[in-house]
């Protein structure tokens, strides 16, 4: 494991070197990091022939700490380690007890964000692993764990009031939480605007994103790593801020155009609709979201999507869509550190007989 820390102590003493370079001005080195409990439950599961699903209930840890070395205003060098198991690129969690008796699982540490970053108001570009840099409203479409490697750019397009912003990247996909496989190339649109003095506000954005698969992964499902995806997706979401309580409504839309997908008629779209009441952006505040889902089978990539919904796949790999159903989350912000999430699925398979119901609260903690 140790040969993976050497991006991330690279990047370090990069932005080490540079900071000890001229200037009279201090740098700035800052340490963050969560910690979160879960628990867990899975109920009235069935398998894809219709038998029962053996219900479980869990607790669970997510750890993660980071540090940043801001060297220049407009460069930032930063790493992050997280927990989970090495074979997973889609989940952080540990698994501590299971009140069923299942396996726990593998306890590992590793790296999942080293990169610099150069910026300029809008404009920025970094190089290196790092978040999705593509705008979403949830992880249907690809969950936030999921961190490419390669190198990333925005733009704010001139002459339209810094609304319009270009988005393009180009990177490595993981296999599992280290190792890489395939490529994506990928670029979005990315509109915003306020209304009324900024009593409304929307956001936009329309993206293509070209996944070309290769053989030989260790940890990915080889029946979803070894195609190919072209992948459009679109989002909308309009915020009414000059409400008594802030209202949001969103939705996705999106579909895969790469040929081999295309003779799944009906199986290559997914969409989701989103209505949230109140905003948990202050102590004491608290919001309640409702979404539904249908992502058909090839609509987004399996190993990328979202994890939450349900546990279909293996203990390591989701597979991450088809299906339809629906989340009800509630959002309560207790400090300014500590929040409370709960969050309610209730899901169906498109293909076959699965379904899955699943409760989840999570205790959050930043510091």
């Amino acid at each position: 494991m140790t040969r993976f820390f050497v991006p991330a102590a690279a990047l370090i003493l990069s932005a080490s070197l540079v900071g000890a370079q001229g200037g009279d001005k201090p740098r700035e080195i800052r340490l963050s990091g969560d910690l979160r409990f879960r628990m867990e439950s899975d109920f009235d599961g069935l398998r894809a022939d219709g038998a029962p699903q053996s219900d479980r209930t869990r607790g669970r840890l997510r750890a993660r700490l980071a540090g940043t070395l801001q060297a220049r205003p407009w460069l930032l060098f930063a790493a992050r380690l997280r927990t989970g198991s090495v074979d997973s690129q889609q989940s952080p969690h540990v698994t501590l007890f299971d009140l069923n008796g299942n396996p726990l699982g593998d306890h590992h540490v590793v790296p999942d964000q080293y990169y610099l970053k150069l910026s300029q108001g809008r404009n920025w570009i970094w190089a290196g692993r790092n978040q999705f840099p593509f705008w979403r409203q949830n992880e249907i479409f690809w969950d936030d764990d999921v961190t490419p490697t390669g190198v990333a750019g925005a733009y704010a397009l001139p002459r339209t009031g810094r609304r319009l912003q270009a988005i393009a990247g180009i990177f490595t996909l993981p296999d599992g939480a280290v190792r890489v496989q395939g490529n994506l190339k990928a670029g979005q649109l990315l509109w915003e605007d306020s209304f009324q003095s900024q009593a409304m506000r929307i956001k936009g954005a329309a993206g293509f994103y070209k996944i070309d698969g290769r053989a030989g992964v260790r940890h990915l499902r080889s029946q979803f790593a070894e195609r190919d995806y072209a992948l459009l997706h679109t989002s909308a979401e309009t915020f009414f801020d000059g409400l008594p309580l802030p209202l949001s409504l969103g939705a996705e839309w999106m579909r895969n155009r790469d040929d081999a997908a295309s003779q799944f008629e009906g199986q290559d779209v997914g969409y989701l609709l989103k209505v949230s009441l109140g905003a948990a952006d202050r102590p004491g505040k608290a919001s309640f979201t409702y979404f539904f889902a249908k992502i058909g089978r090839w609509a987004v990539h399996p190993s990328y999507g979202q994890d939450d919904w349900f546990r279909w796949g293996t203990a390591t790999q989701t597979d991450s869509s088809d299906f339809k159903g629906h989340e009800w989350r509630v959002d309560v912000r207790c400090t300014q550190s500590v929040t409370v999430v709960g969050r309610a699925f209730s899901v169906g398979a498109l293909s076959d007989a699965k379904k899955a119901k699943r409760l989840r609260v999570d205790l959050n903690y930043r510091f």
